[in-house]
């Protein structure tokens, strides 16, 4: 059996980037491992291509029609047989150290089930780093948005087949944040601070081409998260705090109440998963005060310096007076 399983879905991907894809981890210095390439119904054919390397590590597998990168994922993983998962998008490309430095990190931090990296945006060359600790990766999946490249990830197989894990195409296409969200119950995460993955930017990457749905998805996965149906007295609530979370400079008087009463909920529930109180309401002042500086009116602005969330939140007295004259509401 291979130490690794390496999972790369591919959908008409362009066939250089591909190439460059593959060969990134077949010249992995760390040798024992497959790479299960799935292509998820693509028009282009790439048999030609895949039969060039020779290499039995590799593995092609051509599904029938198109089942969407979640469900192409969840088929690598029903056929890895690695003691580890890794993911690379079939357009970015590992650092030739990368399964070597993860797998060094995990010997010696055995209680991390699940390890991404920092990662260079190419062309540009841009280093982009992630939190590395723990509970920094969980406050900001939780309230901000992703903590981790997908392209650089490694997870204990255990932890995917112990807790039944899959991706869910419901939440396409921020699959991979559910996917987070859901180790995140159960396992301690890390970020290493090296770059060891590059990650392609252009104008076909998921994340400029559907930006917008993208959001909607991931905010969806993250109300399942941060609260369950049965807390939300009415649709109502359950709608404004979508909308806040997904549209944040659009915010209402309306949604006001529901935030006073869902935000100590959520409060809450995060501190008890071990999360510094200081740290969570430094990340939820900041969002609350931008809530203020954005508000489109003064009532808005009056009803939010005056909730009781300034006071659960610590936002500073002096805040609320600058808001107050700067709006000429004393």
């Amino acid at each position: 059996m291979p130490k690794i399983s390496v999972i790369m879905p591919v959908y008409n991907t362009n066939k250089e980037y591909l190439a460059e894809a593959v060969t990134s981890i077949l010249e992995q210095t760390y040798s024992d491992f497959e790479l299960l390439v799935i292509d998820d119904g693509s028009s282009v054919t790439y048999s030609d291509l895949m039969d060039s390397w020779n290499d039995q590590r590799l593995k092609y597998i051509k599904l029938a029609k198109k089942q969407g990168a979640a469900n192409a994922r969840n088929y690598g993983l029903s056929h890895a047989q690695g003691e580890f998962i890794a993911f690379l998008d079939s357009d970015d490309i590992s650092l030739p150290e990368r399964f070597n430095e993860q797998l060094r990190f995990f010997a010696e931090n055995p209680e991390i089930d699940c390890l991404g990296t920092a990662m260079l945006i190419i062309p540009e060359n841009k280093k982009w780093c992630f939190p590395k600790h723990d509970l920094d990766i969980k406050l900001h999946l939780w309230l901000k948005n992703s903590a981790f490249c997908l392209s650089s990830v490694m997870v204990r197989t255990k932890i995917i087949t112990g807790n039944k894990l899959l991706f869910q195409s419901e939440y396409e296409p921020a699959e991979d944040y559910a996917f987070w969200l859901e180790i995140s119950k159960t396992s301690k995460v890390a970020n290493l601070e090296e770059v060891l993955v590059k990650y392609r930017w252009h104008g076909n990457n998921i994340s400029i081409a559907q930006a917008t749905k993208q959001n909607a998805s991931a905010t969806k996965a993250k109300m399942k998260f941060l609260l369950q149906p049965e807390e939300f007295e009415n649709p109502e609530q359950y709608n404004a705090l979508a909308n806040l979370l997904e549209y944040p400079n659009k915010f209402s008087s309306t949604q006001l109440p529901a935030l006073e009463l869902l935000l100590p909920r959520i409060i809450t529930k995060i501190l008890a998963a071990g999360v510094n109180e200081d740290n969570l309401k430094m990340v939820l002042r900041k969002f609350y005060t931008r809530l203020i500086r954005n508000a489109p009116s003064k009532a808005l602005i009056r009803h939010l310096c005056c909730s009781p969330l300034c006071e659960l939140l610590r936002v500073g007295l002096h805040r609320q007076i600058f808001y107050y004259l700067s709006k000429g509401l004393f």
